[in-house]
């Protein structure tokens, strides 16, 4: 017969209400994935720190992971698949040759305000991290990277974004 005290049972029912009130609600960017590959982190940890979203935008980079990297892309995946998410369908924008279409995602014709100006200072204009940003302003996300562009620009609309490294410690 397992013996539990009743301070402990007290505890941990305290704990779940602190934490289940308290829950953050991230967005990892696809360099999260890759975080989370080489740490070997436990995902059934990052439970805990909080709930977690995708978008179209995460699975697309993830499965076009080179196929000379098909290792790495099988494990990215199964990261992915198994993470606890929740997709947010949102007006597609940009198609490009990563971005996969499917049945629940909408396609729209004109990119929004938004997303241009995100990508006016780049270069190499960077659609889909400013489909990413738009999203988590959206949505009231916090952004999970290692990107210091997407992190400087995010920071820069008012959101919070923290390193993979950091959400572990939350």
């Amino acid at each position: 017969m397992l013996r539990v005290s009743y301070w402990a049972i007290c505890y941990f029912y305290h704990h779940s209400l602190d934490v289940a009130m308290n829950f953050k609600k991230y967005i990892l960017d696809t360099n999260a994935f890759d975080f989370l590959l080489d740490e070997k982190v436990d995902l059934d940890k990052m439970q805990w720190c909080g709930q977690y979203f995708t978008t179209i935008v995460q699975e697309s980079e993830l499965t076009a992971v080179p196929a000379k990297k098909k290792d790495r892309r099988e494990q990215l995946l199964k990261i992915y698949y198994t993470l606890p998410q929740e997709k947010i369908l949102f007006d597609l924008t940009i198609l490009d040759d990563i971005i996969m279409l499917d049945d629940d995602q909408t396609l729209v014709d004109q990119p929004s305000t938004f997303a241009t100006d995100y990508t006016t200072s780049f270069a190499n204009k960077p659609w889909r991290d400013a489909m990413v940003v738009e999203i988590a302003k959206n949505n009231d996300l916090i952004i999970v990277t290692n990107d210091v562009g997407m992190t400087t620009k995010a920071q820069g609309c008012d959101l919070k974004v923290i390193s993979p490294l950091n959400l572990l410690s939350i």
